[in-house]
């Protein structure tokens, strides 16, 4: 009986694109996934008086977690 393994991803919302691909390669390599969960973090206000762009939020955070059987 195969153990099951996890796969945690963690990438940003700018690279979204270039996040999917890595996760659709992955997992196309393993035999059996179990579940696939996500969570994207609150976009946060810039602090104006610490950065040069004015108003702008910080991209978010992406966590992918990926439970499956090699």
């Amino acid at each position: 009986m195969a153990a099951d393994r996890i796969r945690v991803f963690r990438f940003s919302e700018t690279a979204l694109t270039e996040g999917q691909d890595e996760v659709n390669t992955f997992l196309e390599t393993v035999g059996k996934v179990h579940s696939v969960t996500g969570n994207i973090a609150p976009q946060t206000m810039r602090d104006s008086s610490k950065s040069l762009t004015m108003g702008a939020t910080i991209p978010s955070d992406i966590l992918i977690i990926v439970r499956y059987e090699d």
